[in-house]
């Protein structure tokens, strides 16, 4: 019995994986519980997924699935959390850290060079001495504004990609989706270097590969309509 095989072009680099891939870190399996599905001849899955690329995309936003993807990163980095908070200071569902709070405005310009001036951790800083801005709080953000920011997040990835020449009107957007999922958990520029063949460590904080979260973010439709 076959699993399922997806074969992916990504620049220069060609992926050839199997879900058993996406879901063999154990950070990954034991928080989304998904499992490995059966699937038709290799011929028959490389012929479907070859043929979404037909399809060009003048904005593939438009048709990205945001709620499968928040479901699976709040999983993954919090554990369905909204307040938690971890030992590096990244905090909520999606685990974002200072610098991306002031990125998109909601503590003051300044605050992350601030921090490093005073020579304090993150974690401290936040919760004490941070300024947040436009009324905001870190109990209002958790409480109100999470959902959006990351999906400004996850917008402004997608046109660094697009910038990059990384995403194109030909681009698959399973192929897409995996990239924004896997630039939050690894970090854009982790990602840009990998596709781009620098070589380097493309791991996060639990040493799990970007490519499993680039697979995992990839396959996501597929495993939520199997596991439903």
């Amino acid at each position: 019995m076959k699993k399922l095989i997806l074969v992916l072009s990504i620049g220069s680099l060609s992926l050839f994986g199997s879900n058993n891939i996406v879901v063999s870190d154990g950070a990954i399996k034991n928080k989304l519980k998904v499992k490995i599905f059966p699937s038709n001849d290799f011929e028959d899955v490389v012929e479907k997924e070859i043929s979404k690329i037909n399809f060009k995309y003048n904005d593939h936003i438009k048709y990205i699935d945001f709620p499968l993807i928040s479901k699976a990163m709040k999983s993954i980095e919090s554990n369905n959390k909204k307040s938690v908070i971890n030992r590096a200071g990244f905090i909520g569902y999606y685990q974002v850290g200072l610098a991306v709070l002031e990125d998109f405005g909601y503590v003051k310009k300044g605050e992350y060079k601030r921090m490093l001036k005073m020579k304090i951790g993150q974690k401290a800083f936040i919760l004490k001495y941070a300024r947040w801005s436009r009324g905001m709080s870190l109990k209002k953000f958790l409480n109100s504004h999470q959902e959006e920011l990351f999906i400004k997040l996850c917008k402004r990835n997608y046109r660094e990609f697009k910038k990059a020449g990384f995403i194109t009107t030909d681009s698959d957007i399973n192929y897409v989706r995996g990239l924004i999922f896997a630039s939050h958990l690894v970090g854009l520029t982790a990602i840009q270097n990998l596709l781009s063949g620098k070589s380097g460590k493309y791991t996060d904080g639990n040493n799990v590969s970007a490519l499993s979260y680039f697979q995992l973010g990839f396959s996501l439709e597929n495993l939520e309509n199997k596991v439903n």
